[in-house]
């Protein structure tokens, strides 16, 4: 089975430019784990902020409301298989009137085989890709996309 392997990230950004008059915040935690065929992470965006005040009455307001992402593989012999579920969304506002509520999700599938020999290295795939993305202040919106990409190399 193996040992068990992990560790903790932590991800800040800050800046305040006077000049500018634009700040900026990101926080984000990832833990990641590996035990012999599996490995999973996991990331969490904690904070994600930006306004930009550059024009009077016109200052931009940009805060992100979540964003999650969870994914892991397993390897067995010379295939890989994996899964990924993403979500995040954003929210804007320009002169203190909202101008975007944006949410995204994605979901991804996959099967990887490869092969190293001689030197050479050969692979091919398959992932399965589910896309959702809304817009809910005017002009609102709803996107769905469904993608297989295959791939040889």
């Amino acid at each position: 089975m193996g040992d068990l392997s992990w560790g903790v990230d932590l991800y800040y950004s800050n800046s305040d430019k006077k000049t500018l008059k634009t700040k900026q915040n990101a926080t984000a935690l990832t833990f990641g784990a590996a035990q012999g065929a599996w490995d999973a992470r996991l990331t969490l965006g904690l904070t994600n902020t930006h306004k930009d005040d550059v024009t009077a009455g016109s200052e931009v307001d940009f805060k992100g409301t979540n964003a999650i992402q969870l994914s892991g593989n397993y390897t067995m012999d010379n295939m890989v298989y994996s899964a990924e579920v993403l979500m995040n969304g954003a929210k804007k506002s320009v002169g203190g009137n909202d101008t975007a509520d944006n949410k995204s999700s994605s979901y991804t599938l996959g099967a990887e085989y490869f092969n190293k020999e001689d030197g050479a290295d050969f692979f091919y795939g398959v992932k399965y890709v589910m896309t959702e993305t809304k817009q809910s202040i005017a002009p609102t919106s709803k996107t769905a996309e469904t993608k297989l990409p295959i791939y040889v190399g």
